[in-house]
């Protein structure tokens, strides 16, 4: 189909603004991808792109349509698309989960590294409605759907409550938490298994960082090939124990007290 004139392409994509679109890669520009979106050409940023092979000529996408421009200079763009927004993931959510598209399962929030990680924290908003496995699928389907959506990124689902430190521990997931030390200064200091570490440390230990931000409270991570889940702690009073289970996993919490 031909491409229509610049202003009936505006009239026609502005209301797509928000929405997810899709499109087939068409060619190559310096700082964009031009995306065949049928009755318009899309423009996508290279950045974006995270795998070192670059996109297929012909490769079907989804896109969120981020802007819409009504007079552009020659040769600018004017639909201008991106799969870095967080409102692209909510969309695809939204799109292949449908009770959060009808309201039963809530989104809170999202902690993303786009292309690289995303955590996804839901909500039940109707008794009876288990936000995890309903995000996650029969047999896994629907996250595997996901998955594939927004490869080569990974998104971790996490399931929201007021406990601050089971959330922790959800958002930490797939990785598991051995050992919570809640320090005076007010620093968290949790231990991981070596094998897990890598998941949550990688690309910097950003997405620690998000999850400190997220929670208001600054987690280091130690890594600990094992550790004694039993151990005494002799230390005449001044430390308060506590073995709580999350997820039927059996994580030791140590908050320090003033004398």
């Amino acid at each position: 189909m031909e491409i229509i004139q610049e202003e009936k392409q505006y009239n026609f994509f502005k209301p797509f603004e928000g929405q997810l679109i899709r499109g087939s890669i068409q060619n190559v520009q310096e700082n964009y991808y031009l995306v065949n979106l049928g009755k318009g050409m899309g423009h996508w940023n290279k950045s974006e792109w995270t795998l070192s092979e670059k996109p297929r000529l012909g490769q079907n996408l989804y896109f969120l349509v981020k802007e819409v421009r009504e007079k552009t200079e020659k040769s600018a763009p004017q639909i201008i698309l991106t799969r870095y927004d967080d409102l692209f993931l909510t969309r695809l959510l939204e799109l292949e989960i449908p009770e959060i598209k009808e309201g039963m399962i809530a989104i809170r929030h999202i902690l993303r590294l786009p292309g690289l990680v995303s955590k996804v924290i839901v909500e039940s908003k109707k008794w009876g409605i288990e936000p995890l496995g309903t995000c996650i699928g029969k047999g896994a389907e629907r996250i595997k759907t996901l998955s594939r959506l927004v490869y080569p990124e990974r998104i971790d689902l996490a399931t929201w409550t007021e406990n601050k430190k089971q959330l922790l521990f959800n958002l930490l997931s797939p990785v598991k938490a051995l050992k919570l030390t809640i320090k005076k200064t007010g620093e968290w200091e949790i231990v991981v298994s070596q094998q897990k570490a890598p998941l949550l440390l990688q690309h910097e230990g950003k997405i620690l960082k998000k999850i400190s931000e997220y929670l208001e409270v600054n987690i280091h991570a130690v890594i600990s090939e094992e550790i004694e889940k039993n151990e005494v702690l002799a230390n005449k009073g001044q430390i308060f124990q506590e073995v709580g289970s999350y997820k039927n996993i059996e994580v030791q919490i140590v908050e320090e007290i003033e004398k």
